[in-house]
């Protein structure tokens, strides 16, 4: 048809004014023209404080804690103006998100991660448009994963070209650090020190204690270790099974990705 109306009537017993009851409306129906064609290509990354080169790539590393930026950017290549659109993003939900550049359209959960969704009205050839957002890295718990996995992707009509229109990133989480839970330790009376240290990649990994004096105490690891977060403890005790005299000692943490040490001041 070449018209479509639409006609509504309220109807009551007690209305004392029935000449305002009823109204109807007309939609002109208009043959649909070829949609615009475009080709727009879509990339995500990462801003952390940290990064480091992983197998030749540059790899975003962000410690638990932390907050850090995404950034999801869309490129109109032409030759056309891309109009009515959507920038869809999937991060894992243990993140916080902080969107106040631009708010979503909606938000929803689905297998552990969060959706987010972008309406964009028009996007000329030649030119750019990014959505920012910042992300908050939970503090080190059991649940924390070796790294966060976006994927990211823009939905389109006229979409030319459907191969540049995702993207997806990885950061690292705790990579190339360590940590120990307390300066002065206490054998006799406190749990076991913890030493924590993260890796971006498998890596072996060897932990020793060491006296002021050089001499080796005990060794804690010496092994391989997966990506992500790990612990050792220490009761205190030497290689002979003594526990340590008091004074200070040095906690030196070895893998191919750093090398760090830490000190302690054992009280007795």
């Amino acid at each position: 048809p070449a018209s479509l109306l639409a006609d509504a009537e309220v109807i009551s017993a007690w209305d004392t004014n029935p000449a305002n009851n009823r109204d109807s409306t007309t939609v002109t129906v208009i043959e649909a023209g070829q949609p615009e064609q475009y080709d727009l290509a879509h990339t995500q990354n990462a801003l952390t404080r940290r990064s480091q080169i992983i197998a030749g790539e540059i790899v975003p590393i962000a410690e638990p804690g932390e907050v850090f930026q995404y950034k999801l950017r869309i490129v109109n290549l032409g030759p056309e103006t891309a109009r009515y659109f959507t920038l869809r993003d999937t991060i894992p939900d243990i993140l916080k998100p902080d969107f106040r550049q631009r708010q979503p359209q909606s938000r929803s959960q689905a297998f552990g991660d969060s959706i987010f969704v972008w309406e964009f009205d028009s996007l000329a050839a030649g030119f750019a448009d990014s959505v920012l957002f910042q992300a908050e890295v939970p503090l080190v718990s059991p649940e924390l994963p070796a790294s966060l996995f976006s994927g990211s992707r823009v939905e389109a009509v006229g979409d030319i070209n459907p191969a540049n229109d995702y993207d997806s990133l990885r950061v690292f989480i705790g990579a190339s650090g360590s940590s120990i839970d307390r300066n002065v330790f206490q054998p006799d009376r406190d749990d076991p020190l913890v030493v924590r240290f993260g890796l971006p990649a498998p890596s072996h990994v060897r932990i020793d204690v060491y006296d002021l004096a050089g001499t080796h105490i005990i060794n804690l690891a010496n092994s391989e270790f997966p990506a992500g977060l790990h612990s050792v403890h220490w009761d205190g005790r030497a290689t002979n099974g003594l526990i340590a005299g008091s004074g200070l000692y040095m906690i030196t943490i070895n893998t191919q990705f750093f090398k760090d040490w830490k000190k302690v001041i054992i009280v007795r």
